[in-house]
């Protein structure tokens, strides 16, 4: 999103300060500038406010500031679309809270969907209530269980290949074992892939988990549902055009009484 700012009484300042448009162009670039930070730091406010969204250092970052130059007096806030690392790119992960309707694929989902293991047009959503699924305190599932299961399920592509899980690797995770009584017990965990009730299968589509004596205790990690609609949660819009209509002037006034002191 720009910031669409009428910079009033600009023209006319130029008009009455003569060869000073300089500095008038100087101070309205660096007061359109700060204006934006001050609505992305709304934005990042907004994000923290909402309890059940359970912002992160990662959500935060989702917006960069496009700073106005003297011969474009423009600042942008906008949503960025690259990734931090090998992490989901920032709008296709969180773009969804701002916009409302679908949200969009996930690195996960989309790596998933590649090994034949999530079936084209559904997602994934972390199972609520559910030993398998340690959510974080933000409510939010770990990178580490994410890289986990990707790797369990060796799906990740030709380029990252030596990072699937050997099957040696896997026995581990298992800390497969004999009880006392002769019975084969899990001690770790087993992953495994349910396609739904009705493809030979009880248990719901999803990634489920097992543990315990002959891995009785099964629970899941993810449910693989149809497309996901989201309602929107946060109006850009309204929290940028208050932020403007409370700090443009000010800061346009400051720039100009500091920009007109240091002419030269």
């Amino acid at each position: 999103m720009n910031l669409d700012v009428q910079i009033k009484g600009v023209q006319a300042a130029r008009a009455s300060l003569t060869g000073l448009g300089r500095q008038v162009q100087f101070a309205a670039a660096k007061a359109l500038t700060k204006t934006a930070n001050q609505v992305n730091l709304s934005i990042k406010d907004d994000l923290k406010r909402e309890t059940s969204l359970g912002a992160t250092a990662y959500t935060l970052r989702a917006f960069k500031v496009t700073a106005a130059r003297r011969n474009n007096l423009e600042a942008r806030v906008s949503l960025r679309t690259d990734s931090p690392g090998k992490g989901s790119i920032w709008s296709r992960a969180v773009g969804h809270l701002f916009t409302g309707g679908p949200r969009d694929w996930k690195k996960m989902e989309s790596a998933f969907t590649k090994a034949g293991l999530l079936p084209a047009g559904q997602r994934m959503i972390p199972a609520s209530n559910s030993w398998a699924m340690p959510l974080d305190a933000n409510g939010n599932v770990p990178r580490g269980l994410v890289v986990q299961l990707i790797s369990y399920f060796k799906a990740f592509g030709e380029q990252g290949y030596r990072a699937n899980m050997t099957d040696n690797r896997k026995g581990k995770l298992a800390k497969a074992g004999v009880s006392a009584s002769g019975y084969k017990v899990i001690n770790g965990v087993v992953y495994f892939v349910s396609f739904g009730a009705g493809r030979g299968q009880h248990l719901p589509a999803g990634i489920w988990a097992k543990r315990g004596t002959h891995g009785a205790n099964v629970a899941p990690v993810f449910l693989f549902v149809r497309g996901v609609s989201y309602q929107r949660k946060f109006d850009i819009e309204k929290t940028a055009k208050t932020v403007i209509d409370k700090e443009w002037e000010r800061n346009f006034d400051s720039a100009l009484t500091d920009a007109l002191r240091t002419a030269r």
